[in-house]
């Protein structure tokens, strides 16, 4: 039997995350518009035999990635057999056909509906983080890869050079942006498009590809993780609403770079800007996409075979397939958009978690799945999800405030109380604030700063924000939200010590904890991500809200 592959590959979609969402940028939304964006896949057996054991693989992108989209939903016609991701977490819908007869043909369309905003992200320029902390989360984009060579000594002895007496990364950025912006000149010509980096470097030429990956190896090369976003771009008054527009040829790659306390900050390298016909710097493009409509498909992966198709057949070479057609429209549903941040995106039945560690056989599946559709709980950047290691008291607050704001939990507008040792900048502090009211509307401090009366109850005075979340602090956390009984059993053997035994005994009537065999609950053991998400994903189903 011989294997025959296919390809088919577009710039426009090979393009753009972590955990890379576990931290949030400071920004600005402007424009807000909702879209719905359609892909359409023929493919033909045009050979004198038959076709079997078809395999196609289509790249869907990354959903709810980017702070200046949201994604609603994603249908698929026909459903895919099963959704893979690359090492990105790009989902990949994967399909497969027994037969294709000879002249027939099969068709996969794929709609995405999604709100797309313009962004301006706000800097403290007088404050700026003068060290990354720890970046090994981010590896993926400090490495060296194909078109994105940062190990390249020429591309090495640039960054140096360019970030000379630098001392912050922000800075450091900035000027790497000011270079390529002004260095490489437009040119479609097929000796330099879609070439990547070094040749960007060398040649001085090339599209957007080149812009993108010449500032992402320039980054890393420098020590700031970098990564390669791609979609579309379209001027703004392409589209009329309610009309599906093509735009197969508005494929575009931009970059953004990581800052600490900011998070993923966009650049758009490659918008041409003159002043009396002389090329200068365009600065809006530099932590900002405002000039044009943007819409994100995915993270950059130049490896990945994402509109390929595989398929068998029997005798001499008289089986051929070939895509008959590719059509990529648009459609704009809604403009100006008013409140972006409180429309709930809408989980996706096949968004589910395709992690490396982490099948259905495992217990805690189901749990993982429920509550990562709704954004709460999230993996590593290594498409990993680590269900046995302990979770931080500072990551079980994030998680609580993403599950009630996806509850639209009424939070109060005080300030929020902090603990000495809490950093007035880390990446967490938005979730935070949102918790802090949030717990002062169901737990009031009388007087002093919101979230106080709860968060010192459980913490003490000191949050040791990075230390692991015990059974019995998580427990009390969901005091506040939980029904209260006049009379609870005694239920468990080992927490009369515990100093939240009331708090565990109400969990119990609520049915929102169960504990271990022979009535232990183990109050001072460590918390799982595995077991926190179970709780999270209980509080939803006693609530009845799942």
């Amino acid at each position: 039997m011989k294997r025959i592959a296919l390809l088919l590959t577009f710039l426009t979609i090979i393009l753009f995350s972590y955990p890379v969402n576990a931290q949030d940028s400071k920004y600005i939304l402007g424009s807000s518009n909702q879209y719905t964006l359609s892909k359409t896949f023929v493919i033909k057996n045009v050979g004198n035999n038959n076709a079997t054991d078809l395999k196609v693989n289509i790249f869907i992108g990354k959903e709810n990635e980017f702070p200046y989209q949201k994604d609603i939903e994603v249908n698929y016609d026909p459903k895919p057999n099963n959704i893979t991701t690359d090492k990105f977490g790009n989902k990949i819908a994967n399909y497969h056909f027994d037969t294709l007869l000879t002249g027939r043909d099969f068709k996969i369309e794929i709609t995405r509906k999604l709100i797309a905003s313009d962004i301006e992200s706000e800097v403290d320029l007088f404050n700026l983080p003068q060290a990354q902390g720890d970046l090994s989360k981010f590896q993926l984009y400090l490495n060296s890869e194909d078109k994105i060579e940062s190990n390249n000594s020429l591309i090495i002895s640039k960054a140096k050079k360019l970030t000379e007496g630098l001392s912050d990364d922000y800075n450091k950025a900035k000027a790497i942006f000011e270079f390529v912006n002004t260095y490489i000149t437009y040119d479609t010509s097929e000796s330099y498009r879609n070439k990547g980096a070094l040749s960007a470097f060398t040649t001085r030429r090339g599209v957007c590809e080149e812009y993108a990956t010449l500032f992402a190896a320039l980054c890393r090369a420098s020590g700031i993780p970098a990564r390669v976003v791609t979609g579309y771009r379209f001027e703004k008054d392409l589209l009329s609403k309610e009309q599906w527009k093509d735009i197969e040829t508005n494929g575009h790659a931009w970059a953004e770079f990581y800052l600490e306390g900011y998070g993923w900050l966009p650049v758009e390298a490659t918008q041409l800007y003159t002043v009396n016909g002389k090329k200068t710097v365009y600065w809006d493009g530099f932590t900002g996409l405002k000039s044009s409509r943007y819409i994100a498909n995915g993270l950059y992966n130049n490896e990945g075979e994402y509109f390929g198709v595989t398929y068998y057949y029997i005798k001499g070479n008289e089986t051929k397939l070939q895509w008959e057609s590719v059509k990529q429209l648009v459609k704009l549903e809604q403009s100006n958009i008013v409140d972006v941040e409180k429309l709930k995106v809408i989980p996706n039945i096949l968004n589910t978690p395709q992690f490396i560690d982490l099948n259905n056989n495992h217990w805690s599946y189901n749990y993982v799945n429920n509550v990562y559709q709704k954004s709460i709980i999230k993996g590593y950047a290594d498409n990993s999800f680590r269900p046995g290691n302990n979770i931080s008291r500072i990551e079980f607050l994030v998680m609580m405030s993403r599950m009630l704001k996806y509850l639209n939990y009424q939070e109060g507008s005080e300030n929020a109380y902090t603990f000495d040792d809490y950093p007035y900048n880390h990446w967490s502090k938005e979730d935070y604030n949102y918790l802090a009211n949030c717990l002062e509307e169901v737990e009031p401090s009388n007087g002093f700063l919101a979230g106080q009366a709860t968060l010192t109850r459980v913490f003490n005075d000191k949050l040791n924000l990075n230390e692991p979340i015990a059974r019995e602090e998580a427990v009390a956390l969901f005091d506040k939200f939980l029904n209260q009984y006049d009379n609870y059993s005694e239920a468990f053997v080992d927490i009369s010590n515990s100093k939240f035994k009331s708090s565990i005994l109400k969990a119990y009537e609520n049915n929102f904890i169960n504990g271990y065999a022979n009535n232990y609950f183990k109050p001072k053991n460590n918390i799982t991500r595995s077991e926190a998400a179970k709780l999270f994903d209980t509080y939803f189903k006693i609530n009845g809200l799942d």
